[in-house]
C-alpha cells in the first residue's frame, strides 16, 4: 500500500494489536512504526480497538486480579509510542454473560440495575484521566535501575504525573519529586493517598503505580529514582 501510494490519501493509519503478551503488543506498534518510518510516512496512528476479556477461551483474557495492571500497561506503552488515539473495547460487558464467551466479557464495567465497576475501571480512569493534554517527558527522568520501566508526563494545567513499575520482584526504591500535593492514584479502587512532598519511599513491583503532583515554574522539573 505504501509502494502503490495509497496511503499517502490516508490521514490516520489505525490497527488493533490484541496480544497475549505485553512483549507481542509491543513489538506489534514497532512492526507498524518501523514500516511508516521506512517510507518516511508522518501521519498519525490510532489503536482503534483494545482491551481483555476476564472470562471464556481468548488467549489474551485476564483475571480479574491483573486487569488493572494490563489496562494501565497497555495504555501507557501504546502513549510511549507516540499513537495519538487509543480506543479502549469496551465500556460494558454483554447481557447474556456466557461463561464460555469471551466477548461477553470484555467490558470495564457489568451493566445492570446499577453499574458494577471492574478494578480494570479504576485503572482506565487512572491513565486516561490524568494523560490527556499532557506531554511525555522521559527525558527529566534519572534512573539507572535496571528493569524499572517509568513514563513521566506533564500536563497543561502544570501537574505531572508519573507511572512506574518493576519487571523484576519487589524492590525498595527512593522517588524524588519535584512538586508538591503529591498523590497515589489507586489504580484497583477510589482510593487516593495523600504523601509527603520530596522523597517518597515506596515498594515497586509489577503494579503500576501512579503519582500525580502539581509543579511550580521555578522548579527544577527532574525525577529522581534510586534504590534504597
Amino acid at each position: 500500500m505504501f509502494e502503490a501510494g495509497v496511503l499517502d490519501l490516508v490521514d490516520v493509519i489505525s490497527f488493533h494489536p490484541y496480544s497475549a503478551s505485553f512483549n507481542t503488543y509491543n513489538r506489534q506498534i514497532e512492526k507498524i512504526l518501523k514500516i511508516s518510518n521506512d517510507y518516511s510516512h508522518q501521519k498519525k496512528y490510532w489503536i482503534t480497538e483494545i482491551g481483555y476479556p476476564t472470562g471464556g477461551f481468548y488467549p489474551w483474557r485476564s483475571s480479574l486480579s491483573k486487569y488493572p495492571e494490563k489496562v494501565v500497561k497497555t495504555l501507557i506503552y501504546g502513549l510511549s509510542e507516540n499513537i495519538d488515539k487509543i480506543f479502549w473495547y469496551e465500556l460494558f460487558d454483554g447481557k447474556k454473560q456466557r461463561w464460555y464467551n469471551s466477548e461477553d466479557h470484555f467490558g470495564l464495567a457489568k451493566k445492570g440495575k446499577e453499574y458494577d465497576y471492574k478494578k480494570g475501571a479504576y485503572a482506565f480512569k487512572a491513565i486516561a484521566g490524568n494523560v490527556a493534554n499532557s506531554l511525555l517527558v522521559n527525558s527529566k527522568v534519572e534512573c539507572n535501575l535496571p528493569k524499572v520501566e517509568y513514563n513521566y508526563f506533564i500536563k497543561n494545567n502544570g501537574e505531572g504525573i508519573l507511572v512506574l513499575w518493576s519487571e523484576r520482584k519487589y524492590r525498595s526504591i527512593g522517588i524524588t519529586i519535584p512538586g508538591t500535593n503529591i498523590r497515589k492514584i489507586s489504580i484497583e479502587s477510589s482510593n487516593i493517598d495523600y504523601l509527603n512532598d520530596g522523597t517518597i519511599h515506596c515498594s515497586l513491583g509489577k503494579k503500576p503505580l501512579v503519582l500525580l503532583f502539581e509543579l511550580k515554574k521555578e522548579q527544577n522539573e527532574t525525577i529522581k529514582i534510586d534504590t534504597l
